[in-house]
């Protein structure tokens, strides 16, 4: 993942109970940098021409690929998912873009890659953090309501029912 503060890409390696999935194990977890080149032109993506922004994506997702490869060296994993990095986060006007091309990553790591998370549910007419809410669901059964705390802040309230 990588967050709007731009303090690097956070990886995490866990393993998921898929019969109740608020049994899980954060197996290693590591931060890296971007380079000040990448950071830079991740901070101004939208004022760079189309073919250069399409260029920071593609760029984007073989440095998040070689970081994954690295960092799973010598793990055995289902896949890779990757937020990528928000650029363009407009759900009232249905648009979205996450720089870092899931093509590259899974090229370059040699894993099979989950990405572009947001889309569909900015298209369903969402807000377009669909794994916040049913993260916290899972991962958090135990509590009413969770505060996600970001560069986009997520509230998850379960629905209460009346007995």
């Amino acid at each position: 993942m990588s967050g709007t503060s731009l303090d690097g890409v956070d990886l995490a390696l866990c393993i998921f109970d898929t019969e109740n999935y608020s049994n899980f194990e954060i197996i290693d977890t590591q931060t890296f940098e971007y380079t000040s080149e990448l950071e830079n032109s991740l901070r101004y993506s939208t004022q760079l021409s189309a073919i250069e922004y399409v260029k920071l994506h593609r760029e984007l997702g073989f440095f998040y690929g070689k970081l994954c490869k690295n960092f799973l060296k010598n793990s055995k994993v289902d896949f890779i998912a990757s937020h990528g990095h928000t650029s363009i986060h407009l759900p009232s006007q249905k648009v979205n873009f996450q720089l870092g091309d899931g093509a590259a990553i899974a090229t370059t790591s040699g894993f099979p890659v989950v990405c572009d998370f947001r889309s569909t549910d900015i298209s369903l007419g969402g807000q377009g953090a669909p794994l916040v809410p049913i993260g916290d669901y899972y991962l958090f059964p135990n509590y009413d309501a969770l505060l996600n705390i970001g560069g986009f802040a997520n509230i998850t309230f379960k629905k209460m029912q009346k007995l």
